[in-house]
């Protein structure tokens, strides 16, 4: 929402030099929605849309291009500015005394008419923007008008004085940090009768509950991007410096579906993906899966989806004619770049010749890859409402042969938290495959089955215990298990009941019942001593 003053006055936002202009003559409310409202603030010469006298004190809608006119003074539309983008927003509330045009309305003399708006990005976040005379405050701090401030659910919110209850429209922030397991919602739940919350005791005396502490959810954002070979834009935007990609960058929609090739539109969604990670050291270094980092460098279902958005989307190109692409699809970066040519004055031909060009340009495998945009961590039993309270961290490490399924991370507070009762000691691992019994020994691995669904509750997030066996002869880099390993397990730590790492989960699958694998751990020694070596 945006609120100009018309008048006379230097102090207006909109200043209109005429005797008969009030000092304050006006008000143009613009509305989060694209509707614009006026308002006679009690002037004496009145103001007239249309040639249509209206009154004083009532709001009346009017449109972009409307004959406005304050006293013998018309309103030039090129004065007003643009409504703002919320493209970006998949819901705005209007907060304040109006009780026609708000969402959220709030009673009080010291609250504005139109006194703050509440935004819900695709993300789920939620942001609020003061525009009011008396001011709004989070959790008793007054924030900067006209500018959006992040709040959450559970936030003390007061505006003008007055308290307001956004808990109806902010929904709890854990729903970006869920992603699909298996095969979704419907999987995830069907698995909850089978999660079993197991606390063995430790052989020598402890317990491996106390392990529990060093055991993390990790929730990584990333991207793909795809390189179009012979894409002619590159060098002519240079030529004519129109700034242009050298890649394209792909991510997801608010639905879960890939975006195809993503715009210059800001921002975009990412793909998400949720896993365990463990301590192995007192400077907070973690162990996780590479396919956790990198998943761009997995061969799987997302590079394939990722290339056949794309061959869609140049196939649709190719059905369309350069003018009604241009027309349809804003938003992608070929579109723009051929807006801003032809406004440099490119011959429209040539324009169709170099689009018919890049209407034959492929992307091929090895042009695409990926970029870890941020990877952060939630500490067991500590209660989170949102992703942005997950402590950052950086991938340090990833194991060079691709048949290892092995990353380090590293805190960058580069420290390990003093909450952690006992970390992985990588030195007493079980390195050994000998000493590893099929069928025999009891193992557990520690982790987040299923992700935040079931595992986030309302006294924090709680790791689970699942007791697994060694199903055969541990191979070369791994050792398949038996019993039910689901989905958001990758990067848990496999033990024995000594609390010795045998391994890290990285995959599982079904077979009439749920199995798993896991790296062994010799390559997580192996990747850690070398950093440290280093």
């Amino acid at each position: 929402m945006r609120l100009l003053k018309i008048g006379s006055s230097p102090e207006c936002d909109i200043v209109l030099n005429s005797k008969r202009v009030s000092a304050l003559h006006a008000e143009l409310i613009m509305l989060n929605n694209g509707d614009i409202l006026l308002e006679d603030k009690g002037s004496t010469n009145g103001t007239f849309v249309n040639n249509q006298p209206i009154k004083q004190g009532a709001s009346v809608s009017v449109r972009r291009g409307d004959l406005i006119r304050f006293g013998d003074t018309e309103l030039q539309w090129a004065a007003v500015p643009q409504p703002s983008n919320n493209s970006m927003y998949k819901k705005i509330y209007g907060i304040g005394s109006n009780m026609r045009y708000n969402d959220i309305q709030v009673t009080g003399n010291t609250v504005s008419r139109f006194h703050a708006t509440l935004k819900i990005d695709k993300q789920g976040r939620a942001f609020i923007e003061d525009h009011s005379l008396n001011g709004t405050s989070i959790n008793g701090k007054r924030i900067a008008a006209h500018q959006n401030v992040r709040v959450k659910r559970g936030d003390d919110v007061v505006v003008g004085g007055v308290p307001v209850d956004l808990k109806p429209y902010i929904k709890p922030d854990i729903w970006p940090i869920i992603i699909k397991i298996g095969g979704g919602l419907a999987a995830a739940v069907a698995v909850v009768a089978l999660v079993m919350k197991i606390v063995p005791s430790d052989d020598n005396g402890g317990n491996l509950s106390d392990y529990a502490s060093s055991v993390v959810y990790v929730h990584a954002y990333y991207h793909y991007t795809a390189k179009i070979k012979g894409d002619p834009f590159v060098s002519l935007c240079r030529d004519y410096n129109i700034p242009y990609p050298s890649e394209y960058r792909i991510g997801i929609d608010s639905k879960g579906e890939s975006m195809g090739i993503i715009s210059d539109a800001s921002p975009y969604s990412l793909f998400g993906l949720g896993a365990t990670a463990f301590f192995v050291s007192q400077d907070g270094k973690m162990i996780t899966n590479r396919h956790v980092t990198a998943p761009w460098k997995l061969d799987n279902n997302e590079t394939a989806r990722i290339k056949a958005d794309i061959k869609r989307i140049m196939k649709k190109m190719q059905d369309e004619s350069v003018d009604d692409y241009l027309s349809n699809s804003s938003k992608t970066f070929v579109v723009h770049a051929m807006r801003e040519l032809e406004r440099k004055g490119l011959d429209p031909k040539v324009l169709e010749e170099y689009f018919g060009v890049y209407l034959k340009c492929a992307v091929e495998d090895g042009d695409i890859s990926g970029e870890l945009d941020y990877i952060a961590v939630g500490y067991p039993y500590r209660r989170y409402s949102n992703i942005d309270e997950f402590e950052r961290c950086t991938a340090i490490a990833e194991a060079e042969d691709e048949n290892v399924d092995i990353a380090l991370l590293q805190l960058n507070s580069g420290a390990t938290p003093p909450t952690v009762k006992r970390t992985f000691d990588l030195n007493k691992s079980v390195l050994d495959p000998k000493k590893i019994v099929p069928l025999k020994h009891r193992y557990y691995y520690i982790g987040y089955p299923a992700g935040i669904l079931l595992n986030l509750r309302e006294d924090g997030l709680k790791p689970q215990f699942k007791e697994v066996l060694v199903s055969r002869t541990p191979e070369r880099y791994t050792i398949d298990l038996q019993g039910e390993v689901i989905g958001g397990a990758s990067g848990s730590p496999v033990v024995d009941q000594k609390g010795r790492l045998i391994g890290v989960i990285s995959s599982h699958y079904t077979l009439g019942s749920t199995m798993g694998r896991c790296e062994r751990i010799r390559y997580a020694k192996e990747l850690y001593d070398d950093i440290e070596v280093r």
